[in-house]
């Protein structure tokens, strides 16, 4: 209890302390003393919202109880109770970089617990159907690369790491070659040559500063990756029409998997598609949750991420199902989430802050 109440009053001095004239202007302080007053009845819940059609259906007010809002840095962060936990819920906007933006935001400004991640995703596993909920295990960020050079042979700076008798990773081995995709296939040599997969390089505050930790795969909390594993379908009204004409093919289910990717692509491409479950057995896929992973494992902050597959990310012949069914996959993801904070315990904020 001790801790907790020192870390609210380090968050309520940082907050003072970003009040620094920017560019553009500076915090108003009449901000800085309304978010130090929601601090006062922490910790909250953070609840991390990639795009407006995703938080449309959380601010419903029979899921969400709204008390305030709180506008920073172009972000609104919204202040209320769902299930009789408090929460802090913000949008980030598409892609990684503003996922990582506002994650932090809400860590720095706010006496977070713990993270709550959701969305919709793309499907790269034919085990699961449009409509299902995922919840990763583990997610990583696809998109920081080492792009090789092109020698028109097997000769390649992974190879070279290996001669010189450095450890190697099984991510070292993990590299897509473009040859390997050539039509007509035939001749595998391709002035693309290959791109493969870097772990990500965080300064945590568990360690010391400017010495950088190497990361690939983010396991999500333990704690709350069990607790998610006692939800049940049959238990949730989970929506499977999005009208009398356009309805999924199965009942969402939810389900449990071992691995999500992000990266600050738009997924629709079948070759790729089959890569990314192959080499790294991935089921969702999307553009913000190793952001939101990430952030929160640089600051110690436990998290975990729903993701509602809205889409089969170019593997099917039909133009891609996303335009048709984000709207219901959003709705999903927001009925799993509530049913997820209705089981957490309360004794588990404190729990977790300490």
């Amino acid at each position: 209890m001790i801790k907790a109440t020192i870390r609210v009053l380090l968050l309520r001095l940082s907050v003072i302390s970003l009040v620094i004239p920017c560019v553009n202007g500076v915090m108003d302080t009449s901000v800085v003393k309304k978010v130090a007053a929601i601090n006062e009845v922490g910790p909250y819940l953070g609840i991390v919202i990639p795009n407006a059609f995703e938080l449309y259906p959380f601010l419903n007010e029979s899921i969400l109880t709204l008390e305030t809002t709180v506008d920073i840095s172009g972000r609104r962060f919204y202040v209320g109770i769902v299930e009789g936990q408090r929460v802090v819920a913000v949008m980030t906007g598409l892609g990684m970089l503003n996922a990582g933006i506002t994650t932090q935001l809400l860590i720095t400004y706010f006496n977070i617990s713990g993270i709550l991640h959701y969305g919709i995703a793309g499907n790269a596993d034919d085990n699961l159907n449009i409509g299902d909920i995922t919840i990763p295990q583990y997610w990583a960020h696809l998109g920081l690369w080492e792009w090789e050079r092109y020698t028109g042979g097997a000769l390649s700076w992974r190879l070279f790491k290996s001669a010189k008798g450095e450890d190697m990773k099984e991510e070292d081995l993990r590299c897509i070659e473009f040859g390997k995709y050539n039509v007509p296939v035939g001749n595998a040599s391709n002035l693309l040559s290959k791109v493969c997969y870097d772990e990500e390089e965080i300064l945590s505050v568990t360690g010391s500063p400017e010495i950088v930790e190497k990361h690939f795969w983010v396991p999500v909390d333990d704690t709350y990756y069990k607790l998610a594993s006692q939800i049940t379908t049959k238990d949730l009204n989970l929506q499977r029409c999005v009208d009398a004409s356009k309805c999924l093919s199965h009942a969402p289910q939810v389900v449990m998997v071992s691995r999500g990717a992000s990266a600050s692509i738009f997924l629709d491409n079948a070759a790729y598609r089959s890569f990314l479950h192959s080499y790294f057995n991935v089921s969702p896929v999307d553009e913000e949750s190793a952001a939101v992973a990430l952030t929160c494992l640089t600051n110690n902050i436990p998290f975990i991420t729903f993701r509602a597959l809205s889409d089969l990310a170019g593997g099917s012949n039909a133009t891609n199902e996303v335009s048709t069914f984000l709207n219901l996959a959003s709705v999903n993801a927001v009925i799993v989430l509530t049913e997820f904070i209705r089981m957490l315990p309360s004794q588990l904020l404190t729990t977790l802050t300490k």
